[in-house]
């Protein structure tokens, strides 16, 4: 079995980390977080440029649209968001209710 190697290590104030999603050109990583909001790490700055989201519970799912202009989040609060990045600005879409 191969080691592990760390090669890059992103600090965000011991929060715990849930699936964490590359931008499609790889560029991006939209990290979830347990306040409710995504951290979006840079990997060519290699730091989090910025937050968005503002869910009232811990964001369980994330993922990218194609030309990484918006991400799309799931939480236990039971409501998908649609997120402007960079900007973080609410794209004025959120469904409440859903159950996973």
């Amino acid at each position: 079995m191969a080691d592990i190697i760390e090669i890059r290590h992103i600090d965000l104030n011991g929060g715990q980390i849930t699936k964490p999603r590359w931008s499609l050109d790889g560029r991006f990583l939209a990290i979830p977080m347990e306040s409710g909001s995504i951290a979006i790490f840079d990997l060519d700055l290699n730091q989090v440029v910025q937050t968005v989201g503002h869910h009232s519970a811990q964001v369980t799912a994330v993922g990218w649209n194609r030309e990484a202009q918006f991400i799309i989040t799931g939480s236990l609060d039971r409501s998908v968001g649609v997120w402007e990045v960079p900007g973080g600005r609410k794209s004025g879409i959120t469904i409440s209710g859903h159950k996973e």
